[in-house]
């Protein structure tokens, strides 16, 4: 008789464990089943380089307001919030070139506001000569 109920303990907790087991590995698949942002589609890359494209004139605008005498290329990246807001931008210069020239650079960029659904990364070159 004490043998049965030893087995039958046995099993309980046996099952018992089993069943915590995989209610645990549910938990971690559940976890790991987060949906992901849908990305930018192509179609989305060519309306914002429409856009960038219209705005190239306002970096070319500060450029001969600071009255550089050296041509630059600038690499720039700018990351737009899906709300069209530009909240970060890193300029890449080709030589040297004033820190205030690429301090307004970045301020013309970050007022630009874009029409995105989706938070975007964006990047463009821009040739700049006297």
């Amino acid at each position: 008789m004490k043998k049965h109920l030893l087995i039958t303990i046995l099993l309980v907790l046996a099952f018992s464990f089993v069943a915590a087991n995989i209610h645990a590995q549910s938990k971690e698949t559940a976890k790991t089943e987060v949906e992901k942002p849908a990305q930018p589609s192509m179609e989305d890359y060519k309306k914002l380089s429409a856009e960038v494209k219209e705005r190239i004139t306002d970096i070319k605008d500060v450029y001969r307001k600071a009255k550089l005498n050296a041509q630059t290329q600038l690499t720039i990246t700018i990351h737009i919030t899906e709300n069209g807001e530009v909240e970060e931008v890193l300029i890449t210069p080709v030589g040297r070139v004033k820190k205030e020239f690429l301090n307004d650079v970045i301020a013309v960029c970050k007022s630009w506001k874009f029409n995105v659904k989706q938070q975007m990364a964006y990047q463009f070159k821009v040739r700049l000569q006297p």
